[in-house]
């Protein structure tokens, strides 16, 4: 994220939105690129054969991965694919995936982490099962 063609590309990709986000983050160049030039730098790839970039991290067997930003004719699956390590067992996922077939769902438990939502307001999560898009924690 030195260069200034690196944050550009980020830019770029992050304006086409991630496609499989059930809950993207949505003009928040900001947060991203808070979260992109401080402790996350090193976590940012690009994936030159499907033109994304995926902001990830791997810890013991999981690819935990933050978000994708790609347009929407590319394939999850591929991406992660190529992402993946030899050791890799799990995907964590730091947002909601649109299509959650075949994915475990669970709970959330993190200290100060708890989202406010004004009761005359309306409130997605209620009755669905999302989650706050990792890097849109502020």
């Amino acid at each position: 994220m030195a260069l200034s063609q690196d944050r550009e590309l980020l830019l770029r990709k992050y304006s086409q939105s991630n496609p499989f986000s059930a809950l993207p983050m949505v003009d928040n160049i900001g947060l991203l690129m808070f979260y992109c030039l401080q402790f996350m730098n090193n976590n940012i790839y690009y994936i030159e054969k499907c033109d994304a970039i995926v902001i990830a991290a791997y810890k013991d067997d999981k690819l935990l991965c933050f978000d994708i930003f790609c347009d929407a004719k590319k394939d999850m699956g591929e991406i992660l694919s190529i992402m993946a390590l030899d050791s890799t067992k799990y995907v964590v996922f730091g947002f909601t995936p649109k299509q959650i077939y075949n994915y475990k769902i669970s709970q959330v438990n993190e200290t100060n982490t708890t989202l406010f939502i004004l009761k005359s307001k309306e409130n997605l999560f209620a009755h669905n099962q999302l989650m706050f898009p990792l890097l849109s924690h502020a």
